[in-house]
């Protein structure tokens, strides 16, 4: 569905600033509704989690999930442990 015309002529009329502000909060809510990515803050001395819902392909021949999103969403999280990104898979639910 198309923005609708008022609100393309209303932003058209913001200045840089604001429409870096709109963007940030844009990119927040694009992520919440797609469930992509969660940073908890983190304290000094305590690792930094990054949560993340995915879709995954089985790679059974004739799965549902071949021709679309996949199965899921599944949380996954993140981390750095000695500069490698790790990986572990939480979920249908964050726990």
């Amino acid at each position: 569905m198309p923005l609708p015309r008022r609100l393309h002529q209303d932003v058209r009329k913001l200045s840089s600033h604001q429409i870096k502000e709109l963007q940030a909060i844009l990119k927040k809510l694009l992520h919440h509704k797609e469930g992509i990515a969660e940073r908890l803050p983190s304290r000094k001395g305590t690792r930094h989690y990054t949560y993340r819902q995915e879709y995954v392909k089985c790679g059974k021949e004739g799965c549902k999930c071949a021709r679309g999103k996949g199965h899921g969403p599944y949380w996954y999280a993140y981390w750095k442990e000695q500069g490698k990104l790790k990986k572990r898979y939480l979920g249908k639910t964050r726990r």
